[in-house]
């Protein structure tokens, strides 16, 4: 099938976010378990990448294998996800990871991280838990359900994480020493 290189700008949210399409194909209407199709969703995508730019700072990226934008036109949802945030500051730390799932709501859009969620801080930690919430207005991540925290150090876990970017702060609630 022919490959198509297009942008989509979501203007419609006024969030200066883009989404372009690595080479799209036509969805089947059988989607294969990797592409499953969101009932009731304005249209689907596959091979999907995001920015969000502010200014000249690139805030964060996200890659999918397949993504919905939802009918009200205010949500969309992906699967098989990586992701990085950047630092707004050149030399900052960036935090990488990936999930099962992604939702993007609202302007600019919250992020919710779903099912297998992995973040790391290359050399400094790594974060796995079942749901990761990113608030770009408070610049702020949250873990509400149980986190494993692992460092050089030691493995700690917990019942809920709150991470602010800004001031590079982990707050673990109830933690407890697992190694």
């Amino acid at each position: 099938m022919k490959r198509l290189l297009f942008f989509i700008a979501f203007m419609a949210m006024g969030t200066g976010l883009l989404i372009w399409l690595l080479g799209t194909e036509p969805v089947p209407e059988s989607a294969t378990p990797e592409t499953p199709r969101e009932p009731g969703a304005m249209m689907h995508m596959t091979e999907v990448a995001i920015r969000q730019m502010e200014g000249n700072w690139l805030r964060w990226e996200l890659w999918a294998r397949s993504a919905s934008l939802l009918n009200d036109a205010n949500t969309a949802r992906f699967r098989s996800v990586r992701f990085k945030i950047y630092g707004k500051n050149p030399g900052d730390p960036v935090l990488t990871g990936r999930s099962r799932e992604a939702r993007l709501i609202g302007a600019p859009p919250r992020i919710m991280l779903q099912g297998g969620v992995v973040l790391e801080k290359t050399g400094v930690m790594e974060i796995r838990t079942e749901s990761l919430v990113f608030d770009q207005r408070k610049n702020i991540l949250r873990a509400p359900g149980k986190v494993s925290l692992k460092t050089a150090q030691a493995i700690h876990h917990g019942d809920s994480l709150t991470y602010f970017l800004a001031e590079d702060k982990l707050i673990l609630s109830r933690p407890f020493f697992a190694q």
